[in-house]
């Protein structure tokens, strides 16, 4: 007995100094590892693991924090879309306060949900500090963080949503002054080739129009409820606007109450000309009527299917769409599938294979994609792209 406690005292004590190196050196995913014993006993565990990351943050190198972002993103299915995850460790980071946090840009995972999320993280942190300044705000680091040569090929998503969420920037930095925002916009995207200038300039403007507008999701109340008397003039307004569709798209709570019926929908949408513009519109009229509606799959679907027949499918699968992209994936996936009803269903068929396609445009790495796409029924599967 006393030769197995001899041999078995160096033994624990060999493992626990060998814990407390690994902890002192920090790799992320010893962590990360550390972060799922913990968590996996919460209920929330997504609020337990924002504040893991956020102590890591607080104590250890951006890159150790990263490198626990990056595992628990891959292991834990909850932290699967980490953009709001990635929020508060961009904002620990900032107020650490090593570095001025436009030269943080650089250093954003590769991710690209996580990636605009840590983005938008430094950027409310420094404007909380007081940092957002137009000289920080026009740093080349700033201008050049959605250059092409930033983005791996596919990662169109990830570029787009870069210039989305400099132009948010640009609107809380100049306290939503449209027109200064609009032009560093134009000044951002100036240098870029033609062929990508037009779009990512307008995915910018998006980006300012979203932030005036509306509210970041990861806020529980708008920060700046617009006063009624200013609601009508600005109504009249947007459809004159030379930015309009750019506009027309985050102005959607100012018209929320009027698209309660396909009336109000058609009064929205009155200034799209072509076909396209058309479906472009009420698409994200019903996209904006599944998010104020949130998960009640039965008042979405009343809805839908009230619409004129033309536009019932469209209704659905953007309804669908949004409520997926909403939820935790899994989640998101099962109540977008009860929008879009059981096979017996008409528009089902559609609205499945438009939830499909969704999972492909939002997950780039085949295994998550190929774990989320089991969810799909299997005659659509093949939408989410290169499966077994």
């Amino acid at each position: 007995m006393k030769r197995a406690l001899l041999f078995l005292l160096p033994c624990a004590l060999l493992l626990l100094f060998g814990l407390m190196f690994l902890y002192q050196s920090s790799s992320g995913a010893f962590l990360g590892a550390l972060a799922i014993m913990k968590c996996g006993l919460y209920s929330d565990s997504v609020a337990c693991y924002q504040k893991q990351l956020e102590a890591t943050a607080i104590r250890k190198p951006l890159p150790i924090t990263l490198d626990e972002l990056r595992f628990l993103n891959r292991y834990v299915p909850a932290l699967s879309d980490c953009h709001n995850v990635a929020h508060t460790v961009a904002g620990a980071v900032v107020r650490r306060g090593d570095a001025p946090w436009y030269t943080l840009i650089p250093q954003r995972p590769e991710d690209y949900l996580c990636s605009n999320g840590f983005l938008y993280g430094l950027v409310l942190a420094a404007y909380e500090s007081g940092a957002l300044t137009e000289t920080m705000v026009l740093a080349p680091e700033v201008l050049h963080a959605c250059d092409g040569r930033n983005f791996s090929g596919e990662h169109e998503c990830e570029q787009s949503d870069c210039f989305h969420g400099i132009g948010q920037m640009f609107s809380i930095a100049t306290k939503n002054n449209l027109i200064q925002s609009l032009r560093w916009c134009d000044t951002m995207t100036s240098t870029l080739p033609d062929k990508e200038k037009e779009w990512s300039t307008r995915t910018c403007q998006l980006g300012v129009f979203k932030n005036v507008f509306m509210w970041d999701e990861a806020i529980p109340k708008p920060p700046r409820p617009l006063p009624q008397s200013d609601v009508k003039p600005l109504r009249e307004a947007l459809p004159k606007l030379q930015w309009r569709d750019m506009c027309m798209r985050s102005s959607w709570p100012l018209f929320i109450d009027d698209m309660k019926d396909a009336k109000g929908v058609d009064r929205f949408c009155s200034y799209a000309n072509t076909t396209t513009e058309r479906e472009a519109c009420r698409g994200r009229a019903y996209r904006s009527i599944a998010f104020v509606r949130g998960n009640d799959v039965k008042s979405i679907r009343t809805y839908c299917l009230s619409q004129p027949e033309q536009w019932r499918a469209l209704c659905l699968e953007s309804a669908a769409i949004d409520r997926q992209q909403k939820n935790e994936p899994v989640r998101g996936i099962r109540i977008a599938l009860e929008i879009c009803g059981t096979q017996t269903d008409a528009y089902a068929t559609s609205c499945s294979q438009a939830i499909a396609r969704g999972v492909r445009s939002m997950f780039f790495d085949n295994k998550t994609r190929l774990t989320y796409c089991n969810y799909i029924p299997k005659e659509h599967q093949p939408l989410c792209g290169n499966l077994p």
